[in-house]
């Protein structure tokens, strides 16, 4: 069903508490750069130029550094090698910042991810391919969902966050959702879309959702059918 209010605060370490006796499984999703031939060529440009490492970027990094990247390469030929007419400065800017600084974001971001899945490989239980896009040369892409045992010690960082949908910064996987141990997604989330649904299970676990502060698009509970909820043992099966 779907939630119509932001899960924040109160509410949502509440739910948290309440999914942590519910679920056993969560997954998260990891987005494919969808520009990743121009990311490449960036980075190619930038790195091998001034001889940096990825060590070297995760050292640097800050607003300031962005900055600096961004005024040295901004009008680098090997990264703008096809002329550009733009409507107005604040055009121009975003355009090369998407080129430079903002690679470099990218390619932060995607190394926090790796250590982060490097850190939680104990707990990892499987990868979901996803097919996202082909691009001009014919290369298929693929974004991936990782389905992960809920620990402690990942229980504990879940309730860290400020909300359901604070899975969304540079560096961090996007789209938590929770399954129960026969593999039923009871939530499921979108970040960038604040969306929420969670697949109540009957009319009195509604009620107690209710109650902890959780708002319904819908104001009576509906029960769903098994088929109509995901359910990741399938898919495991499925391999």
């Amino acid at each position: 069903m779907l939630v119509n209010n932001i899960i924040d605060g109160e509410i949502y370490i509440k739910l948290m508490n309440y999914i942590f006796q519910k679920c056993d499984v969560f997954s998260l999703f990891r987005l494919e750069d969808y520009h990743a031939k121009s990311t490449k060529n960036s980075l190619d440009v930038i790195l091998s130029t001034e001889n940096y490492t990825v060590e070297d970027i995760m050292e640097k990094y800050s607003e300031e550094f962005l900055n600096e990247i961004y005024e040295k390469y901004k009008d680098n030929e090997q990264i703008f090698n096809k002329p550009r007419v733009f409507n107005s400065q604040q055009d121009e800017e975003i355009y090369k910042s998407s080129l430079t600084s903002h690679k470099i974001a990218i390619l932060y971001g995607k190394q926090i991810e790796k250590n982060w899945l490097q850190s939680n490989k104990d707990s990892l239980i499987f990868t979901q391919k996803e097919y996202y896009y082909t691009d001009e040369d014919g290369v298929d892409y693929y974004n991936d969902i990782y389905y992960f045992k809920l620990t402690n010690k990942l229980k504990q960082e879940i309730l860290e966050k400020k909300s359901i949908y604070d899975w969304l910064n540079i560096g961090s996987l996007e789209d938590i959702c929770f399954y129960k141990p026969d593999g039923n997604c009871w939530l499921e989330s979108v970040s960038h879309e604040n969306l929420c649904l969670i697949y109540c299970d009957s009319q009195e676990e509604f009620e107690y959702l209710k109650s902890i502060g959780i708002k319904f698009h819908k104001k009576q509970y509906e029960p769903l059918s098994s088929d109509d909820i995901f359910n990741f043992h399938s898919l495991m099966n499925s391999d």
